[in-house]
């Protein structure tokens, strides 16, 4: 009985942490009365439906055992058949080597590797190129431009440069206060108490517990029930050896065309992607010498009309 008190207590707890405010329906009052006499309905009503369960499973005869039992039997087998040697393992192997066949005989899986590897080759060959003739050619361009701008003093104008006008502060809008709330009285504490009540005394599964007490208790029932799993079960193994070897099969399929694919594309990736890397490399060191060469002059110019004497 105590621990009982204690766990309704805890539900209760739990309630008034999900609501904010619920009545005490354990205040050695009223409300706790009508809390116990919820209880007790509860109670009765699952002691009731127990007992029709149980008349239930004690009314079943030998055919509604074989009917049941080869149901239970059959999905039983079927996972065990599935699940076996011959099941989805042996479809699995059998579907990864044909997957394997498909996916390294597919004319795109070369196309697509060569496709990406001349791409990639290229771009990072054209960074390389451009990196190694850009330092070179800025030192030239530099002297060139150095010599220029200090030849371009005489002709030098100083120019002033507008100042730019100071952005207007951004202002903050004022935060909207709270709005004040307040809880009502709670109503309805005698209902409330009484469901918690029942709820408390309620078991929900009653019927299916009974149910299962009368089939435990009625042999005719039993006998029934064995010997159809016993022909569920065999049927079920044959379905679920078959199911499960196509379910492998194709699993094993999808697996192994992507691992063929995949061989053949990173082979043909690899070398496109050294012709690609050349070709890029090329590129890259005329464009890095040309923009090398401009952004140095740039710079020396201006080092050099610098120096201007006032």
């Amino acid at each position: 009985m105590a621990m009982q008190k204690i766990a309704a207590r805890l539900g209760l707890l739990m309630a008034i942490a999900a609501s904010g405010c619920d009545p005490d329906c354990f205040d050695d009052g009223e409300l706790e009365a009508v809390y116990r006499d919820g209880r007790r309905a509860g109670e009765a009503f699952s002691a009731a439906e127990y007992a029709r369960g149980r008349a239930d499973g004690l009314a079943l005869d030998r055919a509604d055992g074989v009917a049941e039992g080869q149901t239970e039997g059959y999905e039983d087998g079927h996972a065990q058949g599935s699940d076996g040697s011959s099941g989805y393992a042996a479809g699995y192997d059998q579907g990864y080597a044909a997957g394997v066949a498909d996916g390294s005989s597919d004319p795109g899986a070369c196309q697509a590797g060569g496709d990406a590897g001349w791409s990639d080759g290229e771009s990072e060959g054209r960074d390389a190129g451009r990196s190694e003739s850009w330092d070179d050619a800025w030192a030239e361009g530099y002297d060139a431009g150095l010599q220029d701008g200090q030849a371009s003093c005489e002709d030098d104008e100083q120019s002033a440069e507008p100042v730019a006008s100071s952005p207007a502060a951004a202002t903050t809008p004022a935060s909207r206060p709270a709005a004040d709330t307040a809880d009502g009285p709670d109503s309805g504490d005698r209902r409330t108490c009484y469901r918690r009540g029942y709820q408390e005394g309620l078991d929900e599964i009653a019927y299916e517990r009974g149910l299962a007490a009368g089939k435990r208790d009625n042999p005719e029932y039993l006998a029934g029930h064995a010997d159809g799993y016993a022909r569920g079960w065999d049927d079920g193994v044959v379905a679920g050896a078959a199911a499960g070897q196509s379910d492998g099969w194709q699993d094993g399929h999808d697996d192994g065309f992507a691992d063929g694919y995949d061989e053949v594309y990173v082979g043909c990736y690899d070398a496109s992607y050294a012709d690609g890397y050349d070709s890029g490399w090329d590129e890259g060191w005329a464009d890095g010498r040309d923009e090398g060469w401009q952004d140095g002059y740039d710079a020396g110019h201006a080092d050099g009309s610098t120096d201007c004497p006032p």
